[in-house]
């Protein structure tokens, strides 16, 4: 599938574009977040709880919480803008180095 950048806009407006979008998409899905979810995705590892001296429940899901959030918006940023960035950049066309 090949990404352009709708005429009317220029490069920087489209890339603005795409990173609103997912801007609004991330903090959809943050306010969507579950402890359900939260619980069955991440398995508790005591160890590294120990090791950060995390001591109360609400510390401990902060921590989840903030970590759920960076490893997903790193993820969908590399697939979602980088990745049409890099098309657009490229006119379309996938370049071996």
């Amino acid at each position: 599938m090949t990404y352009t950048i709708p005429i009317e806009l220029t490069f920087e407006e489209a890339v603005r574009s795409e990173v609103v979008k997912f801007v609004r998409n991330g903090i959809k899905n943050i306010r969507e977040l579950t402890a359900e979810e939260m619980i069955s995705e991440a398995a508790i590892n005591p160890y590294l709880v120990k090791a950060l001296g995390i001591t109360d429940f609400s510390s401990l899901a902060r921590f989840y919480v903030y970590q759920r959030i960076g490893r997903s918006l790193v993820t969908s940023f590399g697939m979602t803008v980088m990745e049409k960035m890099v098309e657009t950049l490229g006119e379309g066309k996938k370049r071996r180095m």
